[in-house]
């Protein structure tokens, strides 16, 4: 069985490690995401697997050794834009490219002796690389979107978002045992994007990938590996929902621990309060000291899981407009007048509507919003923006807007124009994690994606109440986009976006409208189950779905009513037993105090060495009693605080 293994691997840039004594295996089957923030070291660690890049420490490993490792090159040569796209993706295939020149030049001279010794080599490659793969070269490409016109075609003819598919497509065609993927979703469609799902998880060799669409992260990994600030990652054996649903249990989990600990020193701290004075008691005071110190050790271990950054941030309301947002009559638009790219339409966007707009690319969705906008002239037809709209446009190429030697809070001032004042600036900042680290960082520092956060802030608090937004998650990590949906949601607005983020489609906007050649459509339901094509049900189902869930919330609720009158019921008698054995421990302890005082008295060596001995034998007997009243004392203090954290203690104390 072939394997991948990385062996105490780290690795450092500048003064900052990325990583530190990573180790993995995976084998066939196992699909690992990578996750973390941005520059954290995950583009790094594919590097590393791949070969392009080597660790400072520790090794990668792959067994058996000639085990294919396929991953998207990084970039295309002036000599590869001239070749054809289905040429270079075969060329990823060792010798392919050139027998297949051969074997086109040879067709075309008729040469037959020429074509058997191709034939040949031909089954020689099939044998180590698979049947038919100029065929599979054309599905791969087709699943990608490429026409069969755009196969034939040479590369430089193919726009960049089409250039990063071709990548794809090359290391895809390659059919190794282990297979890197590094943002493998950027520049697809809902189409593209569920063939690649499809593909990728009937992939039979190991996965490593990055990715930041949700959805894709959740459907495909079933391990992932989370590199965090401490440069010590951290595997987690499911997706990326179920890793987010560890953390939050595990934090609270955590927390409560934290606070049990946190009573038993209390507690522990009184008694040695109590009696350190007492030189009868100095011994136990000391060991209740050592016994604060451990738990303390214990406290200062329970730290919290990763946490991607996140910020809560309320908008400041815009100016209300008219009802009407925005009304288009007959709307029509082609590059070549007599071919528009759709019928004509006819919409209406009403205030507070959140709509997310699809279609496949080169349908024309951009070609609307600039219409919308105004930046091109409909063909036919007409937009008309309704009474007291304030539209603010956000779209990739308006990073070229800002100032390379500015900085962000100046180029954030500069753009708001004194309308807002510094503490909403910095908090819309915050909001897309552009905090105080940021402020004073130039511009032409910023990466893509802090640029495009960057603007997007800048949208937000720009005052406008009609949104128009322009593939705003390209370029965006997880968390980014995480607080661009909290952000849509929680706009007081109007929005219209087109983006290919489904989770973003999902959770951020209230409904689809989907761009087609014969027209604009309003669908319904699930955009994962839309663009899978794994709708069930109807509205009866969901109604069930519904009942269902109203009659597991009663159970649930009655279920912890139940559980909150037991702990009560637990709880009264340990607090009454517990007040009584502190009254019993001061009585013992004040006899404790008076027999060993007459102990150290000379007075009391002159009566008889009877009652010597039988007050000797008193001040043990209450040395016992007082160990065995704080011992069960100590057995309650542990019973009490697990039923105040609502825990049930059944048997002993």
């Amino acid at each position: 069985m072939s394997k991948l293994l990385l062996q105490s691997v780290s690795r450092t840039i500048g003064n900052r490690t990325l990583f530190r004594d990573l180790s993995l295996h995976l084998e066939p089957g196992d699909k690992l995401a990578l996750a973390g923030r941005n520059g954290s070291g995950k583009s790094t660690l594919l590097r590393i697997i791949s070969g392009e890049d080597s660790p400072d420490s520790g090794k990668v490993e792959i067994d058996p050794p000639g085990l294919g490792v396929a991953h998207c090159v990084q970039d295309i040569s002036a000599r590869d834009l001239e070749m054809s796209l289905l040429n270079w993706v075969l060329e990823a295939l060792p010798s392919w490219s050139d027998l297949w020149s051969r074997w086109q030049r040879a067709q075309q001279n008729d040469d037959r002796e020429t074509l058997t010794r191709l034939a040949e080599e031909q089954a020689a490659l099939e044998s180590s690389y698979g049947y038919h793969p100029e065929s599979r070269a054309r599905s791969i490409l087709q699943g990608l979107g490429f026409e069969e016109t755009a196969q034939e075609a040479p590369l430089r003819l193919q726009s960049g978002g089409w250039r990063e598919r071709a990548k794809l497509a090359q290391a895809l065609v390659r059919g190794s045992d282990v297979l890197l993927l590094d943002e493998p979703t950027n520049h697809l469609d809902l189409e593209a994007l569920d063939w690649l799902e499809r593909y990728v998880a009937a992939f039979s060799g190991i996965v490593v990938f990055v990715a930041h669409e949700r959805y894709f992260l959740d459907r495909i990994a079933n391990r992932l590996l989370y590199i965090g600030e401490n440069s010590r990652p951290l595997l987690y054996r499911g997706n990326y929902s179920s890793f987010l649903q560890w953390r939050e249990e595990t934090a609270k989990t955590n927390q409560r621990r934290r606070e049990k600990l946190e009573q038993q020193i209390r507690h522990k701290q009184q008694f040695v309060d109590r009696f350190r004075a007492k030189a009868s008691k100095a011994s136990l005071a000391q060991s209740r000291l050592k016994q604060i110190g451990a738990l303390e050790e214990e406290k200062a271990k329970l730290q919290e899981p990763p946490d991607p950054e996140s910020l809560s941030f309320s908008w400041k309301a815009p100016k209300r407009s008219g009802d009407i947002v925005l009304s288009a009559t007959g709307l029509q638009f082609g590059f070549d007048p007599k071919n528009p790219l759709w019928p004509a339409l006819s919409f209406t966007l009403h205030r507070g509507q959140k709509v997310g707009l699809l279609g496949r690319n080169g349908c024309g969705k951009s070609t609307l919003l600039k219409l919308i906008r105004g930046e091109l002239s409909p063909t036919r037809g007409e937009t008309h923006l309704g009474s007291g709209v304030k539209p603010a446009y956000f779209a990739q190429h308006m990073t070229d807007l800002l100032r390379e030697e500015g900085t962000v809070l100046g180029e954030m001032r500069r753009m708001c124009e004194d309308r807002r004042t510094e503490e909403e600036m910095r908090f819309a900042l915050g909001m897309f994690l552009l905090g105080e680290d940021f402020w004073d960082s130039r511009i032409a520092s910023l990466s893509g994606g802090e640029r495009t956060r960057l603007l997007l802030a800048w949208v937000f608090i720009s005052g406008g109440n009609f949104l128009i937004l322009d593939e705003p998650t390209n370029n965006l990590d997880l968390e980014s986009r995480q607080s661009l949906v909290q952000a849509i949601r929680d706009f007081p607005g109007t929005v219209l976006t087109v983006a290919h983020d489904r989770y973003l489609l999902q959770e951020g906007v209230s409904e689809l409208w989907m761009l087609r050649s014969d027209g604009l459509h309003s669908v319904s339901g699930d955009v994962a189950a839309l663009s899978l094509r794994e709708k069930e049900g109807g509205e009866q189902q969901k109604q069930s779905a519904d009942t269902g869930k109203k009659d597991r919330d009663r159970e649930r609720k009655r279920r912890e009513a139940d559980h909150r009158n037991a702990v009560h019921r637990e709880l009264q008698p340990r607090r009454q037993r517990y007040a009584e054995l502190e009254k019993e421990l001061e009585q013992l302890l004040q006899e404790l105090a008076e027999t060993e005082s007459r102990l150290s008295d000379p007075q009391t060596y002159t009566h008889s060495s009877q009652d010597v001995n039988r007050l000797n034998r008193a001040y043990s007997r209450l040395q016992e009693q007082s160990e065995a009243l704080m011992n069960e004392m100590q057995e309650l203090e542990d019973a009490i605080s697990r039923l105040q954290n609502g825990e049930l203690v059944t048997g002993g104390s």
